[in-house]
């Protein structure tokens, strides 16, 4: 008895059996805003569904409150005020499709300084000194800390931020323009859905994935997939004509929720 078990130790060691070896977890900390970070050089489209079927989509109106964002060229009404209708709109047609939608504000409240520092210590987000202030503006580092608070707490699929483009003296400019960082770990996938995109709004989008130090805020740090949508030139008359029509934001807002479930979920 004594022989066969050396024969058989003899034989697992010679066959070079060895205890499994597991793997360290990476260190899940996301840096702040302030901080510069090396992403993985991958092509890889990184997003994916939650185990619970879930598809969990974050809209942002961009500007708001205090900050009415580009002026007066919208036919009496400003900036946040087109962004705030297409982001509900946004959201009414996710959830058609099935989708969970977050919005980071409703046009009447956003979260709390205090919430927000107290959030993101729990989460280990580090901040800037004096970047979060109290102000009657939802300042564009401080949704940069929300989204990275609701990326970890919400486990949040794709996050798109809507603005509205201005030039002064240059009324033939128009178009969309969706931008998004290059050094985004999901950066394949930000292009295929920038392709798709241009392909449905007819070839009238311009897709820029912009370098890590001219990036907008609330995509530049963001390693859940981010982008920043420009609907449209408030200084042309066409453009500004439709931003400021129901049906327009409505078609619009249909196209953009199909299109981003789809590369979602696909």
């Amino acid at each position: 008895m004594k022989k066969l078990l050396l024969i058989l130790i003899i034989c697992a060691t010679l066959c070079g059996c060895r205890p499994i070896e597991t793997e360290e977890p990476e260190n899940e900390t996301e840096p702040a805003v302030n901080i510069d970070i090396e992403y993985e050089d991958s092509t890889a489209q990184t997003t994916s569904r939650h185990n619970d079927g879930r598809t969990v989509i974050c809209v942002d109106a961009g500007h708001g409150f205090d900050d009415v964002g580009c002026g007066p060229y919208l036919m009496s009404c400003y900036e946040k005020d087109v962004t705030l209708k297409a982001a509900k709109k946004l959201k009414a047609s996710l959830e058609a499709l099935g989708a969970e939608v977050i919005l980071t504000h409703d046009g009447e409240t956003y979260p709390d300084e205090n919430d927000i520092i107290a959030a993101a210590n729990r989460l280990n987000i580090p901040l800037k000194e004096g970047g979060i202030v109290e102000n009657n503006i939802f300042s564009a580092y401080e949704r940069g800390i929300y989204e990275e608070i609701l990326a970890k707490d919400e486990n949040i699929d794709f996050f798109i931020s809507l603005h509205v483009n201005s030039v002064e003296n240059a009324s033939y400019v128009d178009g969309y323009e969706l931008y998004y960082c290059k050094d985004n770990p999901n950066k394949a996938l930000l292009n295929t859905f920038g392709e798709n995109l241009s392909a449905v709004l007819d070839n009238d989008l311009s897709v820029d994935a912009t370098e890590y130090d001219d990036s907008y805020i609330v995509t530049k740090y963001a390693k859940i997939p981010s982008v920043l949508l420009e609907m449209g030139y408030a200084t042309n008359p066409q453009d500004a004509k439709n931003m400021t029509s129901d049906t327009w934001l409505q078609n619009l807002a249909d196209t953009l929720a199909a299109e981003i479930v789809k590369i979602v979920e696909n």
